[in-house]
C-alpha cells in the first residue's frame, strides 16, 4: 500500500482510477488483484466475481483509494 502524499493531484488520481477500469475490462491480471486485494465488494467473493462488464469508474475509485490508505468513516 501506498500512501496519499500531503498535496495529492486529483487529475493524478482521477487518471490512475481511469487505467484501472481500463485494465479490469481487458482482463489485465494486475489489475483484477489489485481489485480483489482492495475493493470490499470483490475481495470477499471468488475471483470470478469480478465481472469486467459490471466493473464501474466509481469501483475502480473505491480500489484507488483503499491503495491508498482510506477506509470506510476515515476521512482523508
Amino acid at each position: 500500500m501506498t500512501s496519499l502524499p500531503e498535496r495529492p493531484d486529483l487529475g493524478q488520481l482521477r487518471t490512475r482510477a481511469k487505467e484501472l477500469k481500463r485494465g479490469v475490462t481487458a482482463g489485465e491480471p494486475d489489475a483484477h488483484h489489485r481489485v480483489l486485494a482492495n475493493h470490499p465488494k470483490y475481495a470477499a467473493g471468488p475471483p470470478g466475481h469480478l465481472e469486467p462488464g459490471s466493473f464501474t469508474l466509481r469501483d475502480a475509485q473505491v480500489t484507488v483509494a483503499r491503495e491508498l490508505g482510506s477506509s470506510p468513516g476515515r476521512p482523508w
